[in-house]
């Protein structure tokens, strides 16, 4: 009802008037469903599904060496894309994907705008949120929550000529899709309001008091937009997914903090107003993160938001440079994690070039958290009728997998935020959230774990134990044996394509670290790295913090260049081999790197 006020608000009197009698039918229609769904039982819904079987399980795995070749036999791509029947979707189930980043949209749109993108613009698991793997099927049934598929490769490294293993966790779960239902939502949107945010999306707001200028044109409909009115145009899309039953709040901030709309039910609220309120927020001052993110969190206390089957989320909207109040990441990040103490987890929307990935990726590693970056309205409110409800519901908690074995040992995990806090034994994931399937292929539905081959013995016991959002304790664990993986082979497309874009990622980063260890030891030199102050029209001199970001052009050193070009052989043989042309969106960029003056 709240989406048709929305959409259809101007139309209703022309029904009411021109068809009396089938608007009554429709009322009376529309008020048997509303009924039905009121007696619905919650069994019916997420928040309360549970598995049939409340048993832990241990599943014994077969040995790879039984399916082994020389040489993986590929599938016909075709095979990919076939017609999924009504059957198959009734009886389809949905993936999980990691929390944290969902993209790598700031990366990608700063080549393209001739910028140098920051390390931390590309992640391992935002890159994967980009696309969909192939995750394996179970062996045996499953009735968890939670039901991972290991699955094995062997592949060789193109750079180095050397051969590397691989174990991927296909992230699947045992909920069926047609049952997925989200909780009802208390949710708070907190927008930075703030001088930068007054800035266009192809420039960075600092750079207004240099010289530096981007040559790249924004598309006819985002040409005059600053970053606040895609934030604006960003919020009244949420409120489209709301339902009469969630809560909606509104706080901005800039100098300081304020709630614009308490947080009260939909059904009490006017859309116009809501909207009129939203829209005509105009930009302010400096950017104070820590009070917009108080005084949003004090919103769920006096709203009584620890109701029973609502889930409480902030979705912040901001470039993500803060000057005033607190400003350290660590700090941020003990604010963020108090809040999920209490059950408030946070999403933020990065807005604008020159959004701040880097502070976002370090506060977001909280249980319950993810970010995306948006460079238009539109681009995002695809995103939203996409994905909306699984953005806002967190299934799986404190996820822990180990690795027990005489033979292999854990050297990098890819695609977990918490990559940092896994061992030679352990890997740790603070979120799961759930995750589209399409074709039976999860969309960022992997972790790749890297491991190190120490002596000839093949077998691996694995375990996993994790929380569900009601704190419930679940582990299963499987035994696989490596045997015969000495020559180059994958279980199957999804580990090999995941493969394909850590090695991708991982040049991007050595690259980017190159540029900035280089640009810092010529911080003098003409064109080198930036000094953190500057002279503004007044004549008044500012300095930087290390959030407030001017841009560096696009630079790429001789032996980048070559990197790149060897690499971008390897890459588009496995697109032919994988037989997946969405990977081509890498390849121009590959291109376009190795074409850079």
């Amino acid at each position: 009802m709240f989406v048709m006020l929305i959409r259809k608000e101007e139309n209703m009197k022309n029904i009411i008037l021109n068809h009396k009698k089938t608007f009554i039918a429709i009322l009376f229609i529309a008020a048997a469903i509303i009924s039905f769904q009121i007696f619905r039982e919650d069994t019916e819904n997420i928040t309360n599904w549970s598995p049939d079987n409340k048993d832990n399980t241990t599943n014994t795995g077969t040995t790879y060496n039984e399916q082994i070749m020389p040489n993986m036999m590929m599938q016909d791509p075709a095979a990919l894309n076939q017609t999924t029947t009504k059957n198959d979707i009734s009886n389809s189930t949905i993936g999980l994907s990691v929390g944290g980043a969902k993209d790598i949209n700031n990366f990608r749109k700063n080549i393209n705008y001739g910028y140098l993108p920051n390390i931390d613009d590309i992640t391992y698991e935002g890159l994967f949120y980009d696309y969909y793997f192939e995750t394996g099927k179970q062996e045996s049934k499953c009735d968890e929550l939670f039901c991972p598929v290991y699955t094995y490769a062997v592949s060789k490294d193109p750079l180095i000529n050397k051969n590397e293993y691989y174990l991927s966790v296909g992230l699947n779960s045992n909920i069926k899709k047609s049952d997925f239902r989200r909780k009802k939502l208390n949710l708070m949107v907190v927008l930075d309001h703030s001088g930068s945010m007054g800035g266009r999306f192809d420039k960075y707001y600092y750079n207004k008091f240099s010289e530096k200028s981007s040559n790249y044109k924004l598309n006819q409909d985002d040409n005059i937009k600053t970053k606040l009115e895609i934030a604006k145009e960003t919020i009244v899309e949420i409120l489209k997914h709301l339902n009469e039953d969630d809560r909606f709040g509104f706080t901005i901030f800039d100098d300081t903090a304020r709630v614009i709309i308490p947080l009260t039910n939909v059904d009490k609220q006017e859309v116009p107003v809501l909207r009129e309120k939203i829209l005509s927020v105009e930009t302010g001052g400096g950017t104070y993160l820590e009070s917009g993110i108080k005084t949003a969190s004090y919103q769920f206390d006096y709203a009584d938001a620890g109701k029973k089957g609502y889930e409480n989320r902030m979705i912040i909207l901001s470039d993500e440079m803060p000057n005033i109040g607190l400003t350290g990441e660590d700090e941020l990040l003990e604010l963020i994690k108090g809040a999920a103490k209490e059950k408030i987890y946070t999403s933020f929307i990065g807005i604008g070039i020159d959004f701040n990935a880097s502070l976002t990726e370090a506060i977001s590693k909280v249980k319950g958290a993810n970010y995306y970056s948006v460079h238009s309205s539109g681009e995002f409110k695809k995103r939203l009728n996409d994905e909306f409800d699984y953005m806002v519901t967190p299934l799986v908690f404190d996820l822990e997998l180990s690795l027990k074995s005489e033979g292999y040992k854990i050297v990098q995990i890819y695609g977990s935020p918490e990559a940092n806090l896994s061992s030679g034994e352990i890997m740790k994931v603070n979120t799961l959230f759930p995750s589209e399937k399409k074709d039976e292929q999860t969309k960022g539905g992997v972790i790749i774990i890297k491991m190190k081959k120490i002596s000839d013995d093949p077998n691996i016991t694995l375990k996993v134990s994790y929380k569900d959002r009601n704190g419930k304790l679940s582990s299963n664990s499987k035994n696989i044996s490596m045997t015969g993986n000495n020559n180059e082979y994958y279980d199957n497309t999804g580990i090999r394509k995941a493969i394909l874009l850590t090695r991708y990622a991982d040049v991007m980063k050595l690259w980017l670290g190159n540029e900035k260890n280089r640009k810092i030891s010529n911080i003098n030199e003409a064109g080198g790295y930036k000094e953190k102050n500057f002279i503004n029209s007044d004549g008044k001199k500012i300095q930087l913090n290390k959030w407030e970001r001017q841009s560096n052009t696009l630079t790429i050193a001789g032996e980048y260049k070559e990197l790149f070009g060897s690499f971008k052989k390897y890459f588009d043989a496995e697109i032919t081999a994988i037989g997946d042309k969405t990977l081509n969106v890498e390849s121009k960029l590959l291109d376009k790197l190795i074409n850079t003056d």
